[in-house]
């Protein structure tokens, strides 16, 4: 792939987001004692921080390069979209 960027525009590469992977999650994990979790109540409320996080630092005219392990064990294509809103 080669990606041209037009003056100001940035590329940015994130991996291993683990959108969805409830065992990540405090507030939905099944780890004992909640060792190696996220500090979130809901799977919503973690991969809004996601989100949230990446937009705060790539731009509209940005390129973001998702590698590996994006979303774990979503039940739909609509609910795999919802998240990337």
């Amino acid at each position: 792939m080669k990606v041209i960027l037009e003056k100001n525009q940035q590329i940015f590469f994130t991996s291993d987001t683990h959108y969805n992977h409830s065992n990540i999650c405090r507030g939905t994990s099944n780890w004992p004692e909640g060792r190696g979790t996220r500090d979130f109540h809901s799977l919503g409320e973690m991969n809004d921080a996601i989100v949230s996080g990446i937009n705060s630092v790539v731009g509209p005219d940005d390129y973001l390069v998702q590698m590996y392990c994006t979303v774990q064990k979503t039940n739909s294509m609509q609910e795999r979209d919802s998240i990337f809103r």
